[in-house]
């Protein structure tokens, strides 16, 4: 929708990316909320984009939750994330897709929450989209870019190209929402936290 378009090309252009994508005039709309906890500890936040997704038909398995690896645990020879399990909790479906057995297959019911880690974004979408800890990712991106080097000119210092690099992998998930769009910040002085924020209040 519009408003996540706005969103997305606002980011891009802090970020100094050369990145834009032409917002839908046509589809009104979209919300994007940023929150400083993790999104295991916004039950009510939860619940009531539920409700406003059920509201227009869509059901859970229309929703999508990406996690970072710090929230991955190893249960006997099972894995889940720490959002599956408090999800379970309060008596939701879940498809952890961070389970490689798990993983082997799809979502089999509409009433499933569908979770994977960031790297399985690509190509998904949901109506409403869940970056929990997505200033975790921006690092772990950062980090591998400068680890690897692979500048390919001297114009610009390696700390920047990683920065480029961490924002036009994050790009990705950015665009997985139709209509809404919720980011959780482990740090909101975090250089993605503190980025996202400065958008958010200018767009406000």
């Amino acid at each position: 929708k519009k408003n996540l378009g706005i969103f997305a090309n606002a980011v891009a252009e802090r970020a100094d990316l050369n990145w834009i994508i032409q917002p839908n005039s046509q589809a009104a709309g979209g919300r994007v909320i940023i929150c400083t906890r993790p999104f295991h500890q916004l039950p009510d936040l939860h619940n009531e984009l539920l409700e406003k997704s059920a509201k227009v038909g869509n059901s859970p398995i229309d929703s999508l939750y990406c996690v970072a690896p710090s929230s991955i645990r190893t249960v006997g020879n099972r894995t889940c994330s720490e959002l599956s399990t408090a999800l379970k909790k309060a008596g939701h479906n879940v498809w952890d897709g961070t389970d490689p057995e798990l993983r082997r297959d799809f979502p089999r019911s509409q009433n499933d929450h569908r979770i994977i880690q960031y790297d399985s974004c690509r190509g998904l979408e949901g109506w409403t989209v869940v970056l929990d800890a997505f200033d975790e990712l921006w690092s772990l991106k950062y980090d591998l870019a400068l680890s690897q080097g692979h500048r390919p000119d001297n114009l610009i210092d390696d700390k920047e190209w990683a920065s480029q690099k961490a924002w036009q992998w994050a790009m990705i998930p950015i665009t997985r929402p139709i209509d809404t769009l919720v980011i959780t910040l482990n740090d909101e002085t975090s250089t993605a936290g503190k980025l996202l924020l400065a958008v958010s209040n200018y767009l406000e």
